[in-house]
């Protein structure tokens, strides 16, 4: 497969506590190959106060189009990912939205 672009995922949560954030946060790094260029942000939706450099704390408005928000905000990669915190990301997904890389004229990609 050729390069593919740099790809900024968001991951909007609303945890019960800081052990539960952690281990999504565990699970998440083990499972996408994120690629120089490429950001993982999960937003805490509560502010459960686990410290870390891929977590946006935003409990201001507690929704997921909140924190879905503020997490595109936050990036800078051409391309975005949102995936939900009850997921646990397939080898290969970020990939795999790139192969075949997409026409120049395609502006959003959606898979289930």
């Amino acid at each position: 497969m050729s390069e593919r672009p740099a790809i900024d995922v968001v991951v909007p949560v609303a945890p019960r506590d800081a052990a539960t954030l952690a281990a999504l946060l565990r699970r998440l790094r083990g499972s996408l190959a994120l690629a120089p260029g490429d950001t993982l942000t999960v937003v805490d939706n509560r502010g459960v106060g686990l410290r870390d450099a891929d977590v946006l704390v935003a409990p201001e408005v507690r929704t997921s189009y909140y924190a879905r928000n503020r997490g595109a905000a936050r990036g800078c990669a051409p391309w975005l990912v949102f995936l939900d915190g009850d997921v646990t990301p397939a080898p290969g997904l970020l990939d795999a939205y790139f192969s075949p890389a997409p026409a120049p004229a395609i502006g959003v990609l959606a898979g289930a």
